[in-house]
């Protein structure tokens, strides 16, 4: 399936399970997270890798594959988060010998955030985008993001901000736009994950993934796997 040129409005690309009533469909997605945020529950899987791993394109270096990516609502550890992207930098970065640069968005990954459906962090996410994409022209971007994360993605694309062109994959987690395209995208770029047991991402019923909300870092190593094989940045072919 290919990618789809919806409305450019900053709320756009929000078809979900209620699509003639876009802020019931916010007002439920921020419940969800709320709840999950509030309820203190532990993650699934390896959450061991350091958060830290989030520096390199503001540093100036460029490489191969640069992965920029947003943390999901009121997710500790800094701009990588805790969840999915300190283990999804780890694996790329074991994937590809090192040959990629991290860097992630720093928003304020609020409730209000959800409301929006992403409006409000996504031009941090496009402003370090075309930073990466003027400073490095020949590094391969991947947009990356974890529940309210994945709604800046689908919102810089679907606005503009971002040139879909220009972005050599997609990879996301608890999307609440779940199994909707991204502007400008080839659906063959996107590498998406839906738990079994997440309401946050189950509005079309496709799951690809065991466990919650929160348990999506034992994905981050397939995940890394396939961005790799779609960008073609292993370690035999980066350097």
């Amino acid at each position: 399936m290919g990618s789809s040129d919806s409305s450019s409005d900053d709320a756009s690309a929000t078809t979900t399970a209620d699509a003639s009533d876009p802020s019931s469909t916010a007002s439920g997605i921020a419940a969800l997270i709320s709840s999950d945020t509030a309820s203190g529950a532990t993650t699934e899987g390896d959450t061991s890798a350091s958060s830290d791993d989030s520096s390199s394109v503001s540093l100036g270096s460029c490489e191969p594959l640069t992965l920029v990516y947003a943390r999901g609502t009121g997710e500790p550890g800094g701009p990588m988060g805790a969840l999915v992207g300190p283990q999804l930098s780890k694996a790329l970065k074991t994937d590809t010998g090192g040959k990629v640069s991290v860097q992630g968005v720093s928003y304020s990954a609020g409730i209000a955030g959800d409301i929006d459906l992403g409006a409000s962090g996504s031009p941090a996410m496009a402003s370090l985008a075309n930073k990466v994409l003027k400073e490095c022209p020949n590094t391969k971007l991947v947009l990356s993001g974890y529940s309210q994360g994945a709604l800046l993605v689908h919102n810089a694309l679907s606005t503009g901000k971002i040139e879909g062109s220009k972005v050599a994959a997609v990879c996301v987690f608890g999307d609440p736009f779940n199994g909707q395209s991204f502007k400008g995208v080839d659906d063959s770029k996107v590498v998406r994950y839906c738990g079994s047991a997440d309401p946050i991402c189950d509005h079309n019923g496709q799951k690809n993934a065991g466990g919650s909300h929160l348990g999506y870092s034992k994905e981050a190593s397939a995940a890394a796997a396939k961005v790799v094989s779609i960008t073609n940045s292993g370690s035999a072919t980066s350097s």
